[in-house]
């Protein structure tokens, strides 16, 4: 996952400082996130995904999905939403 955020976000050529504006979470979170200390909630995985303009889980190997919620009705839910909004 870091280097498929980090790519993803300079493609669009926005800064840590700028995801972390448009997420609502402190740049510091955002850069743990990216190198993969801090694990995202949910909520912030949605809405990384939309700010990068992903709608699949091209961010997100099967490693790292493995590290969201557990459910797979709410990884469902999540691809659904996002469809939904594209």
């Amino acid at each position: 996952m870091r280097t498929k955020l980090r790519d993803a976000r300079r493609k669009l050529g926005l800064t840590q400082n700028d995801i972390a504006l448009l997420l609502g979470v402190s740049r510091t979170y955002y850069s743990q996130i990216e190198c993969g200390v801090k694990t995202p909630s949910f909520r912030v995985v949605l809405a990384i995904k939309v700010v990068l303009h992903e709608t699949d889980d091209s961010l997100f190997d099967n490693t790292d999905e493995a590290r969201l919620p557990g459910n797979p009705y709410i990884r469902e839910y999540g691809r659904k939403t996002l469809a939904e909004r594209a």
